[in-house]
């Protein structure tokens, strides 16, 4: 079967909160839920309301909300557990369905906002919710753990979607903790935290670890302490032994947590610091900090051991396919056609309807006519200039495992190209065969790494290799490719970047206003610097995640990992009126600064991040740049 091994940006799937702090224009908020009374318009809102209202302009922008207490008039971010009259009817209509999980990337997201979890909200968006939210003259409503939106509301990939977003989240949480406070956190804030059990139970207070403990909860725990300096030792193990429990013990002492706490046992205090430690609203400080303090020649001293532990937790991180119960050891089992729902291929054909045509909208429609229009891309002279700057940002970060390596200044014609013209070539070059091969990856990589369908695999047990889903999936693929043949080519010619034999090729299309310029240029500057690292990959990092299917960590790998380091390379970078000035050019408006929006990158990249939470930021970028691959567990 033909494989496209090409490296390329991402569109719109997962956004990510790394962004400058920006303010953002205030906005009352049109909810109707059940902690609001009726009021008139020139009303105040309630302090309800202003709770909703602060959460979601800190949603929009990805900065974390306190959850500890109230969320009073005039204060900062705080969430109220009491109660205002409730709207009359506030309740969910009969026909409403069953509604949908948030998506994982939006889930994300969220959580890592609030530091709640939000499994169990549901969201509706059909032409029932419409009709009720505009019945109730809302935007959205809450009731319980459901969400209403009418039409279009619901676009938690805008700013403006995702205020609204966090709005109505708020009004869950007060809803669920009426009457009471909101208590303890009940997850764990930075990612390579989440996602195990062990940590889980430890997050929410109901177990501590300590000596004689085993497991993967203390290769992560051992791993965060040696990246911040406490575990002097470079042989990271499954067993909390002495040394362990010495660095937890001086952790706390530097945390202040002395008398507190048990010495040396990692309670839910603690943990809570180190979590705090590596929350994504530290900018990844941490790793920058590894990084920053690394030289070419320590860099196998320095690295840490992987032994069968960690290459098992290694795969588990890696992997985006359902997971086996933690209590049976079982993999899921796949039901087709669950009671209540529709079935796993209709779900599975509606998304790839829903996202081939979403990126052709927003893609490929009219591309091809916007290049060939006069004046209409941009001079070499101003790709180049971008490209360096990002090129000289991820040389500050990881300059140190690039040492040796040719770093000739990015250029067009030499390590830049246009994007369109190489795929319209390849693909003509290519004939029929090349047209069917790309058509047929564009719908392939949306089965690997699209958030809504990793989400209804989880949804309905599916693990796309086994046979039975296997031959479902091949057959909508089937479809949608005869279906989308002439789209997906499109959408393909016009994707924004991708990288091949270590060139970097761009859309080199130019808007027509000054807005779209500056935001071009910034989209520039951030899909060069993803694909500039793609370029620094070693022969031997790809060879090994060739041979690992999709699914079970090759997606991660690729794309999730480069994901992550640019992530750390762009919360390194100072955002100043200087910069601003070189990347914007002549488009420039030091009086109105343009806001930059979140990065938009793939979900795996928290894959990427629990691997390094499990083998440390120095072996991932140690097999990355340079092929020593068994440092993140390669056999």
């Amino acid at each position: 079967m033909f494989a496209y091994t090409v490296a390329e940006t991402q569109r719109k799937s997962k956004v990510d909160g790394s962004v400058p702090r920006q303010q953002l224009p205030s906005q009352k908020s049109l909810c109707s839920n059940g902690f609001r009374s009726e009021r008139k318009v020139d009303q105040p809102l309630s302090v309800h309301e202003h709770a909703a209202d602060r959460a979601g302009d800190h949603v929009a922008v990805g900065r974390a909300i306190d959850a500890d207490a109230g969320f009073d008039e005039g204060t900062g971010p705080h969430i109220v557990a009491t109660r205002s009259a409730p709207v009359p009817d506030a309740h969910l209509d009969h026909d409403a369905g069953v509604g949908s999980p948030l998506e994982h990337s939006v889930r994300a997201h969220v959580e890592r906002s609030f530091g709640f979890d939000f499994g169990a909200v549901r969201i509706h968006t059909d032409r029932v919710a419409h009709r009720s939210a505009r019945a109730r003259r809302a935007q959205a409503y809450t009731v319980g753990q459901h969400i209403v939106f009418r039409d279009g509301r619901y676009s938690p990939n805008t700013p403006a979607g995702r205020r609204l977003l966090g709005h109505e989240l708020t009004h869950v949480l007060q809803q669920r903790y009426f009457g009471r406070g909101l208590g303890p956190q009940l997850k764990a804030q930075a990612t390579r935290f989440q996602d195990e059990a062990t940590l889980d139970e430890v997050s929410d207070g109901k177990r501590s670890l300590g000596e004689g403990d085993k497991g993967e909860a203390v290769i992560r725990i051992t791993t965060a302490l040696r990246e911040l300096g406490f575990y002097k030792n470079n042989v990271v193990t499954a067993d909390f032994d002495w040394l362990v429990k010495g660095s937890v013990s001086n952790y706390q002492l530097a945390k202040g947590l002395k008398g507190s706490t048990t010495d040396g046992v990692l309670d839910k205090l603690t943990f809570d610091k180190l979590d705090q430690d590596f929350s994504g609203f530290t900018g990844f400080k941490v790793e920058r900090d590894v990084l920053k303090k690394q030289k070419a020649s320590d860099i196998p001293a320095e690295t840490q051991t992987v032994d069968r532990s960690a290459r098992t937790a290694s795969a588990r991180a890696i992997s985006t396919e359902p997971r086996a119960n933690p209590a049976t050891g079982r993999l899921p089992t796949f039901d087709p056609e669950p009671p209540g729902k529709s079935k796993y291929v209709d779900r599975i054909r509606d998304v790839l309807d829903r996202w081939i045509q979403l990126e052709w909208a927003s893609t490929g429609k009219g591309a091809e006519v916007k290049h060939s229009a006069p004046g209409g891309l941009y001079d070499d002279s101003t790709v180049e200039g971008i490209a360096q700057e990002a090129q000289k940002a991820v040389t500050a970060v990881f300059g140190e495992y690039i040492k040796g390596k040719p770093a000739a200044p990015l250029k067009m014609g030499v390590n830049i190209g246009d994007a369109f013209t190489k795929r319209e070539a390849s693909l003509k070059a290519g004939g029929t065969a090349a047209d069917t091969d790309a058509a047929d990856w564009r719908v392939q990589k949306l089965l690997d790494g699209n958030a809504e369908i990793k989400s209804a695999d989880r949804e309905y047990g599916a693990i796309q290799s086994r046979p039975a889903e296997k031959a479902i999936v091949d057959a909508i693929k089937r479809s949608m490719v005869a279906k989308y043949r002439d789209k997906l080519l499109e959408t393909h010619k016009a994707w924004p970047g991708f990288e091949e034999n270590n060139v970097v090729y761009v859309q080199l299309l130019k808007g027509g206003t000054p807005e779209a310029q500056r935001r071009e240029r910034w989209d520039f500057f951030r899909t060069f610097i993803h694909e500039y690292i793609h370029s620094l990959e070693h022969p031997k990092h790809i060879a090994y995640r060739e041979g690992i299917a999709a699914r079970k960590g090759g997606f991660t790998l690729r794309e999730g990992t480069t994901d992550y380091f640019t992530k750390i390379v762009w919360n390194s970078i100072t955002i100043d009126a200087a910069l601003r000035a070189r990347i914007e050019g002549p488009v420039n408006d030091p009086a109105k600064p343009f806001m930059l929006l979140p990065l938009s990158t793939y979900d795996e990249a928290d894959n990427a991040e629990r691997l390094a939470g499990v083998v440390g930021i120095r072996n991932v970028a140690a097999a990355f740049f340079l092929g020593m691959v068994d440092l993140i567990g390669k056999p």
